[in-house]
């Protein structure tokens, strides 16, 4: 069950995108591909995230896209295809779980590259706008 805090924070990630710092093709690319290994391996996401660093389409276990994701390298803009009348619960559940694997791949990215550039890496995640209850 999700906190009315996450929920917002999930529609406002909906609704205006998710920013961020991808500033090179280079950095797009790793992005894109940790976005989509963990989409792929994350059993609780029933449908399949198809494209690449041009764009990206989540399609639903009929294979009908009902979302495309772009990213700009500084905003994640995530945009429905199809009428919420026509978008069923699962799908929701789905799309919700994809944008939380954003901000991983987000976080990972951005750990790999600490990483590289010998800053220092993060130990915890701390957010009041953030909550999940389980």
């Amino acid at each position: 069950m999700l906190e009315t805090e996450a929920k917002l924070f999930l529609i406002k990630a909906l609704i205006e995108g998710i920013p961020c710092k991808l500033e090179t093709i280079d950095a797009i690319t790793d992005f894109v591909d940790t976005f989509k290994v963990l989409v792929e391996e994350n059993s609780r996401i029933d449908a399949t995230l198809i494209g690449d660093i041009d764009g990206m389409l989540l399609e639903n276990t009929s294979g009908i896209p009902f979302t495309s994701i772009i990213v700009t390298g500084k905003l994640i803009k995530f945009t429905m295809l199809i009428s919420e009348d026509d978008v069923d619960q699962h799908d929701i559940e789905c799309l919700s779980r994809v944008v939380i694997s954003c901000f991983s791949a987000l976080i990972i990215e951005h750990q790999k590259n600490a990483l590289k550039t010998g800053d220092e890496k993060e130990e915890s995640f701390e957010s009041d706008d953030f909550g999940i209850i389980i």
